[in-house]
């Protein structure tokens, strides 16, 4: 796959989530509120993606990597927000994309979640966000 950019990434986040919540769990669309934070406008370190399905909040950080070796890290503000929202009870998930090997990774909290393709990764990051509200 090409290289890609952030908004590009956040284009195929919002679509399969819509798709997943949709179409496959039967949510209604105005239950889903997929919102893209503009950093430079809001508080350093937040988000890329503030996500909301029926009352469940959490937040997702984009990296993306389109060369080899590029680690593609937390900057320490991120590390920070981060912290202190997980610590205050919120979900803070960091999806990384591997544009050379067209493979993302889903990270809570520095632990793993999974790794595969999109679609696999946004199933789990529901199943990890939903299984404390069931």
């Amino acid at each position: 796959m090409p290289k890609i950019s952030e908004t590009q990434l956040y284009n195929m986040v919002s679509r399969e989530l819509l798709h997943i919540c949709r179409d496959d769990l039967k949510i209604s669309e105005e239950c889903i509120h997929i919102c893209r934070v503009e950093s430079g406008w809001s508080c350093p370190g937040i988000p890329d993606i503030n996500v909301c399905i029926k009352g469940i909040e959490f937040w997702i950080e984009c990296k993306i990597s389109n060369m080899a070796g590029s680690r593609n890290q937390l900057k320490p503000m991120q590390k920070s927000w981060a912290k202190h929202r997980t610590l205050a009870g919120g979900k803070v998930f960091v999806l990384r994309y591997n544009s050379i090997h067209d493979r993302f990774t889903l990270v809570n909290c520095e632990v793993l979640v999974t790794t595969g393709s999109l679609r696999n990764v946004l199933e789990a990051l529901l199943f990890e966000v939903s299984k404390e509200e069931v």
